[in-house]
């Protein structure tokens, strides 16, 4: 449908978007006259077509300084901005002589476009960095030692969830787990995904929504907590099964933790009482039509 605008209106919008085009071309002479400017590698290197390419150990590590810095100020995961990224810069030490804040500040710029940096975008950009601070072929294996949480920047998540991810591998654990095998089976099924691209697989959607229904969120943990565990655990954008176990086994650490029970099989045990106690909803459901929506 044609949408009609006014001349008058037109110009004034396209008036204000050169405007603000102009202030950051202002902004950036000013960053580049600023001694140290000196000049900028950033178009010299191989592509990266997608953030999955990255070595796994690479990628899980980026990934997790992305989710932790993007949630230093709100609850949203899902950019950082110019304030962020600065910390980023400084407490992991990406800095040297040849790299100062005033060209990492340009090559944000260069990747962000005017807008928040998402993921993928984060990736891009710690290329660029790797890139102008190592100028070596292998530069992304020389980043990532780089690529720790500080501890003062560590919650009780980053601290413990390699911890509660060994746990669960367990006799003990896996003996609980086992005994409400069919309802957590029942659980990954319905609230699986029918679309192509994740099919029988479980999303961060996927899980909030059954942890929203079963009112694991919020009376026991919060959105941000479960997404978190989720992207500690995948080594994708899903979950299998065997990594859905893992993955609700740590929420239920986390979660029974807060309220006194530290021992690891009884915090499960716990979560899992709760579950079934509350799981009549999980029965109606598998009787509803397929979800064919995709994620």
């Amino acid at each position: 449908m044609d949408i009609e605008i006014p001349w008058e209106q037109l110009y004034d919008t396209k008036v204000q978007e050169i405007r603000e085009l102009k202030g950051e071309i202002d902004n950036l002479k000013s960053l580049c006259s600023q001694p140290g400017a000196g000049s900028i590698s950033i178009n010299k290197r191989p592509s990266l077509k997608s953030p999955s390419e990255l070595p796994g150990d690479l990628y899980k590590k980026l990934r997790d300084i992305f989710f932790r810095y993007a949630t230093v100020f709100s609850c949203n995961e899902n950019f950082i901005d110019l304030t962020h990224f600065r910390l980023i810069f400084n407490e992991l030490g990406l800095g040297k002589k040849d790299l100062n804040w005033t060209k990492a500040e340009l090559i944000y710029y260069s990747v962000s476009k005017r807008t928040n940096i998402d993921f993928e975008k984060f990736v891009r950009l710690m290329k660029k960095i790797a890139y102008q601070r190592f100028k070596t072929t292998n530069y992304l294996e020389k980043l990532e030692p780089l690529l720790k949480i500080p501890d003062k920047r560590m919650d009780v998540i980053d601290k413990n969830i390699q911890q509660w991810i060994e746990e669960c591998q367990i006799g003990r654990v896996k003996e609980v787990m086992s005994s409400y095998d069919e309802l957590l089976r029942v659980i990954f099924s319905v609230f699986s995904s029918k679309g192509v691209k994740y099919q029988n697989r479980l999303g961060l959607s996927n899980l909030l929504e059954f942890c929203s229904d079963c009112k694991i969120v919020p009376a026991i943990v919060s959105h941000l907590e479960v997404s978190r565990i989720f992207h500690m655990v995948e080594d994708g954008e899903s979950l299998g099964y065997e990594e859905f176990l893992t993955t609700f086994a740590c929420i239920g650490i986390l979660g029974m933790g807060k309220i006194g029970i530290q021992n690891t099989v009884h915090a499960i045990d716990k979560i899992l009482v709760i579950l079934s106690g509350n799981s009549e909803f999980i029965y109606n459901k598998k009787n509803q039509p397929p979800r064919w929506k995709e994620n």
